[in-house]
């Protein structure tokens, strides 16, 4: 990431990101899921941080969460209208969701959607900040967390448990591990690089421009809850890697956190059902406190 502290050195820099990462990655596994760990040397890999029984409770309970608040018998979530307007790639949030699983489809081709009063230049300055977000921003190397967590999906946990009331729709971009939400974190970031744009241009985008930007910040990755490739706590460790790593990408970083903080505690259904009903669930509660603690609210559990 260009932007990554680049008052350092490369060196120093490669070793502050690889510094982070792992720190990231314990705080993670200590509470969501275990990381695999390949020491070599033709041993076996073992599994660190939350006990496998752990993390199978966790599986479980949220599966329940996902069949109580967004699957059924029709409408759900899912039939929901998410945008504003007239828009042009869907109405509803599985239309949503189908567009931005399509690889072929360039990221962010559905911000009109949800943002009102865009000119197509300023549709078309906006796409180019996301395209550049994906270097200067985003990290290729932030799918090691996939590769290090191995998380089945919640359709294969289903599977496994028996679970045949859990429902979800066939993603083409989910061929890797679960944990994290590639699409949550994608979300985030360069929604928050948008935002960034937007607050230092001379255009003067309104209010409303940037509370329908947040919103479509969280939806990008909560569709992905919604149509059963994610568990929510896959949102849950988006959101902590994307408010950790805005610290050192962004240059005013408390303006930047306090719109992604907002966007996830306003905006996202997720959010919602996680501070609402993981309190129920004895394996959640540590999961909506990890949550609390980092969006800088009272992480109790009342």
């Amino acid at each position: 990431m260009s932007d990554w502290m680049p008052e350092l050195s490369e060196d120093d820099r490669k070793q502050a990101f690889l510094n982070w990462r792992d720190q990231v990655r314990m705080d993670l596994s200590n509470v969501i899921c275990p990381f695999l760990s390949r020491s070599g040397g033709g041993q076996r890999p073992t599994w660190d941080g939350i006990p496998i029984a752990g993390a199978e409770k966790i599986i479980k309970a949220e599966l329940d969460v996902i069949i109580q608040n967004f699957q059924g018998s029709a409408p759900t979530i899912r039939d929901q209208a998410p945008v504003v307007g007239a828009p042009e790639f869907g109405s509803t949030q599985l239309e949503q969701f189908l567009v931005e699983d399509n690889p072929s489809q360039p990221a962010a081709i559905n911000l009109r959607d949800y943002v009102s009063k865009l000119s197509q230049e300023q549709f078309e300055n906006t796409r180019a900040v996301v395209d550049d977000a994906y270097s200067s921003k985003k990290l290729p190397g932030l799918f090691w967390f996939k590769n290090e967590f191995m998380r089945v999906r919640p359709h294969q946990a289903a599977l496994i448990l028996g679970r045949e009331d859990f429902v979800n729709f066939p993603a083409l971009s989910a061929r890797h591990s679960s944990f994290y939400s590639g699409h949550c974190l994608e979300g985030i970031i360069f929604s928050a690089a948008i935002e960034e744009y937007w607050r230092s241009s001379s255009v003067g985008y309104s209010s409303v421009q940037f509370d329908e930007l947040a919103q479509y910040a969280v939806d990008f990755g909560d569709r992905r809850v919604f149509a059963g490739v994610h568990y929510p706590s896959d949102n849950i460790g988006s959101w902590i890697i994307s408010l950790r790593l805005a610290k050192y990408i962004f240059s005013d970083s408390g303006q930047t956190l306090a719109f992604i903080r907002r966007a996830i505690i306003d905006k996202s259904a997720v959010y919602d059902v996680i501070d609402e009903h993981y309190k129920q669930f004895e394996a959640l509660i540590p999961l909506r406190n990890l949550l609390r603690l980092e969006l800088g609210l009272d992480a109790s559990i009342g």
